[in-house]
């Protein structure tokens, strides 16, 4: 072996060389080293804790493969005795599963087609010549004659939902009519199919509701899978679950489609999905009672394709000899009876010979079904009480297993500075240095030097080094300090405009003041949009203390409070070390932008999600990531108890580690309930109310207790309670405002309760914010709410004034009191917000 190489040579001829050599000898070692696949194998198969997943990374499955074969011949029975239940999975076929990813539906893009019928007529075939008639055999078992099958369609789906909602049949919902006119002007019903369809296909076209089924349809076909989504697959779940008999399943209906009626997978499919606008007012008590359902679901879909599907009787033969005996269906009936008479008298014979109570078995037999009846009278109360949806929306999803964690800032500081190199892109070199700076580590700063001592051989060698020397300037200074977070963005106010074309146009611009740009903090202390304020006018944002049973506004503390904000927006807040529980971060959510705050400003964030597009997580961390930071993702439905649990247990025993503990809790999870007044609640609305007001505490009681039991007293954590203006002022919104007063309770409890050490409150009142999901919608009329001297806000904007929350000076004030944040723009002076918004919208 030669002496090893103390540095690189200087020419490229020779480092290309010394490459070379590199390659060839790891090459060489690599082929001669000896696998021991065999050895191998028996540590992973016969190892105490047991290895149940095995990944292969590589172009083809063959190791896997091999292992799968292992095991099926040496140690299946082991691994049956032991509950073991291995996975052999390949990066190259099984990337999906191994990064737990959902099958999601692409984005819909509106196209104008021909609208298709949801399933194509079959070609007709010419008959055969007719044959000699033979001699009669005995009556043979015929099969049904074959039906062409054809691919399930998106209209399938969405004809079968509509059906299902209105509670119609499939066949009497004409396709030319839009959703609209088919919910008879019930927003709720209309808005509930919406969701459906958003839900089953992951998008719809603009203006779904105006636009005829065929046409919801067709523009739907181009990213359907062919398969039911969520939604359709929990409508035929429950519909066999809660109407057909013990024994009948999806396979038991799909083979008598099959047998019975001759029907391939893909129309089976299509019958099982229009049977939801048929379901049964009761349970279907027999087999036969099961069979007589189907045999109507597929009659009538039949006729609504316009295709004859004959039943296996039926399509016997044209008559005589040459069809064979036909059976009559009394007769068949009365063999049957005396059949299970038989096998009844053969199973008593057999129980007295294997027991001394011959009757023992069919009295547990008896119990069995008592049970049944029992259990299927409660699923019916259930369903009465809740409806359809109700434990479907409360079901968890937590899964420790599809956590994702993101934490490689480090690395993300050398990709910028490889972007740096390569010249400008579409952010600024500035905006660039500054990103790395706040990501900068040793190693980073190490390939600045390298790469200022070393240039790239290029034409605009200039440029790619300057930045790289105005890096290299800042860098040991950046590498002393915390990374920050410095809200850049100038304040922001709404403007709606119609064209001349009658487009309505919403756009967001820079705020002026006496003709000069505004300052987002100047704006919050005026409390006015106007130059020439009120005297006594009181900021747009403030902070208030309890004193006996009112809040009285608090001069120190908002000012405290506006110093934070202030600092955001010049020299920068930092949050290194800290960890912040958020739910409900999905796009274009408040949430989110917190999320990214944090993050650039060095904070460990878990971040739980009821979605399952991982890519939009993955991006937010890579863009935003400061030094220190991470990124942990959980899936997690804060309408489920089970969730609440799971999730606070796991965090605790697992991620945070032995010592770890949450500083701040987001719980901003939330679920939209527009357009249900007080005559319209439903599941949806007591599920919303469970997840944004009864989980929501469950939540925090889960943290409680981890943190009594483990001591962490000294270091409560600070709730950020997302509180609303909208008692209901808005209307038709359902229990949102009921969910919303009912948090405030909390403040009371913190003296009244015993959680007070470990658990701190600083309600925060949501004013309006524009962009949300959930009031995106309302952006157009924002213009005309602020001409009433309030200001509403970017969720940019509304997540900096919840970060400023979260600074040290209003977390330390919060241990002693609650405190109660009133970022609302002054919308609670407005008396009629309901009718200054129709107005708005009806002027627009």
């Amino acid at each position: 072996m030669g002496e090893p190489i103390q540095s690189l040579p200087d020419s490229e001829q020779e480092q290309r060389a010394l490459a070379r050599t590199l390659l060839i000898e790891l090459l060489a070692y690599q082929f001669a080293f000896p696998v021991q696949w065999i050895d191998t194998q028996k540590e992973f198969f016969t190892r105490d804790e047991a290895v149940e997943r095995y990944v292969e990374v590589g172009p083809a499955k063959v190791l896997s493969t091999m292992g799968k074969k292992t095991v099926a011949r040496n140690h299946q029975l082991q691994d049956q005795l032991r509950l073991i239940r291995r996975q052999f999975l390949s990066h190259s076929d099984d990337y999906g599963q191994i990064c737990y990813e959902y099958e999601e539906s692409q984005p819909v893009v509106t196209t104008e087609t021909q609208a298709a019928p949801a399933t194509p007529a079959p070609v007709a075939v010419a008959p055969e010549a007719p044959v000699a008639p033979a001699a009669a055999p005995a009556a043979p078992i015929v099969a049904a004659a074959a039906v062409d099958d054809v691919p399930l369609s998106a209209l399938d789906i969405v004809l079968a939902l509509t059906a299902q909602k209105l509670k119609q049949p499939f066949d009497q919902v004409p396709l030319q009519k839009c959703i609209r006119d088919l919910s008879g002007g019930k927003s709720t019903l209309q808005n509930e199919l919406i969701g459906d369809l958003v839900a089953e296909f992951g998008g719809t076209p603009d203006g779904c509701e105006d636009l005829p089924l065929e046409a919801v349809g067709a523009a739907l076909d181009g990213s359907f899978t062919g398969r039911p989504g969520k939604v359709m697959s929990a409508l035929i779940a429950r519909l066999i679950s809660a109407r057909f008999p013990a024994g009948w399943n999806q396979n038991s209906i799909r083979s008598h489609l099959e047998t019975h009626w001759g029907l391939g997978s893909q129309r089976q499919t299509a019958v099982l999905c229009y049977a939801v606008s048929l379901d049964p007012s009761s349970r279907l008590e027999s087999p036969q009672a099961a069979k007589e359902f189907v045999d109507s679901v597929v009659s009538r879909y039949g006729r609504h394709c316009g295709i004859t599907i004959s039943p296996a009787a039926a399509s016997a033969g044209g008559g005589g000899a040459a069809g064979g005996a036909m059976i009559d269906s009394k007769e068949l009936e009365r063999l049957r009876t005396e059949q299970n008479d038989a096998f009844k008298h053969l199973h008593l014979a057999l129980g007295k010979i294997l027991d001394s109570d011959g009757g023992e078995l069919v009295q547990k037999l008896a119990h069995s079904e008592e049970l049944w009846q029992e259990a299927d009278q409660k699923l019916e109360a259930w369903q009465a009480e809740f409806g359809d949806g109700f434990l479907t929306r409360i079901s968890p999803i937590f899964d420790a297993k599809r956590g994702r964690s993101y934490d490689a800032w480090w690395n993300w500081a050398r990709v910028d500075i490889a972007s740096l190199l390569l010249g400008p892109g579409s952010t600024s070199n500035e905006e660039k240095i500054w990103q790395v700076l706040n990501r900068s580590n040793p190693s980073a700063f190490d390939l600045v030097k390298y790469h200022i001592a070393h240039p790239l051989r290029h034409s605009d060698k200039q440029l790619q080094i300057q930045p790289l020397e105005q890096l290299f300037q800042g860098y040991r200074d950046a590498l002393q300090g915390d990374s920050v977070f410095i809200h850049r963005l100038p304040p922001l106010g709404p403007r709606t405009t119609v064209s001349p074309k009658g487009v309505i146009e919403y756009e967001e611009i820079p705020r002026t003041i006496g003709g000069r740009p505004d300052t987002y903090v100047e704006l919050l202390k005026r409390g006015s949009r106007f130059d020439a304020p009120v005297a006594d006018s009181l900021p747009f944002v403030r902070l208030c203390r309890p004193k006996a049973s009112a809040w009285n506004y608090d001069d120190g503390l908002t000012s405290s409070y506006l110093d934070s904000v202030q600092a955001a927006t010049s020299i920068g807040i930092s949050f290194s070390g800290k960890t912040v529980l958020i739910t409900g971060a999905g796009p274009q959510s408040i949430g989110a932008e917190i999320t990214r705050g944090l993050l650039t400003a060095g904070a460990n964030v878990i971040v739980t999600t009821s979605r399952s597009n991982m890519d939009f997580y993955r991006s937010l961390y890579r863009d935003f990531c400061g030094r220190g930071s991470s990124l942990t993702v959980f899936p997690f439905n804060q309408a489920s108890r089970q969730d609440c649990q799971a999730l606070i247990s796991h965090l605790y025993t697992n991620t945070l580690g032995t010592a770890g503990d949450i500083d701040c809790v987001i719980p901003f999870a939330a679920i939209s309930e527009n357009g249900r007044q007080i005559d319209g609640l439903d599941g949806l609305s007591e599920v919303a109310h469970r997840a944004m007001l009864v989980n929501l505490l469950r939540l925090l009681g889960c943290i409680k207790q981890q943190k009594e039991a483990r001591g962490y007293g000294a270091n409560p954590t600070q709730v950020i309670l997302p509180l609303s203006p909208n008692h209901g002022t808005f209307g038709g919104d359902g229990l949102y405002s009921e969910s919303k007063i009912g948090l405030e309770t909390l403040f009371n409890r913190f003296k009244s309760e015993s959680w007070g050490d470990y658990l701190t409150v600083c309600g925060a009142v949501i004013g309006w914010t524009r962009g949300t999901g959930l009031m995106s919608a309302n952006n157009i009329v924002a213009e005309a709410i602020e001409a009433e001297d309030v200001i509403t806000f970017s969720s940019a904007e509304m997540a900096l004034n919840i970060m400023a929350l979260m600074t040290p000076v209003i977390a330390e004030a919060c241990e002693d009191t609650p405190v109660y944040a009133d970022l609302g723009g002054k919308m609670e002076q407005l008396a009629d917000l309901k009718g200054l918004s129709t107005a708005a919208r009806k002027q627009v």
